[in-house]
């Protein structure tokens, strides 16, 4: 039988409550594990909730793994690279957001990120594409 993982798991807040629940629907549909995803700003944030994803790995059955995962969402190649480096050994999955075709390359050409993200629209003559977001896995 397949391992089935959902990878991209975003939270409003990182309380236990909240994210039990996700544990709870994540059981109850048979997946094998979840990346909790955040994208919060300070250093000091990121390792609250990095905390709290270690609680609930503790307290939690194996029969659901838990990952952390961070989003880095900026616009500039070398922006990137510089949060990579200083966060990167925090989390078990780093998910990036691609707001253009450039940062898409970047992001792709870059072997410490799992996921891209891609949220950025195609305009052609033929068609217009309307706001969309396109998850493409590094496994």
């Amino acid at each position: 039988m397949k391992k089935i993982y959902d990878l991209f798991v975003i939270p409003e807040n990182y309380s236990e409550l909240e994210l039990n629940e996700f544990v709870k629907t994540a059981q109850e549909l048979g997946l094998a594990g979840l990346c909790f995803c955040f994208d919060l700003g300070s250093k000091s944030k990121i390792e609250e909730a990095k905390e709290a994803i270690q609680q609930l790995k503790k307290n939690k059955n194996k029969d659901c793994e838990i990952f952390f995962g961070i989003i880095i969402n900026e616009t500039k190649k070398e922006k990137m690279i510089q949060k990579i480096n200083q966060l990167g050994n925090i989390a078990d999955i780093i998910v990036a957001k691609a707001v253009n075709a450039e940062m898409q390359r970047a992001i792709c050409e870059n072997e410490k990120i799992d996921l891209l993200i891609r949220n950025y629209t195609f305009e052609n003559e033929s068609q217009k594409e309307s706001y969309f977001d396109k998850i493409m896995t590094n496994l």
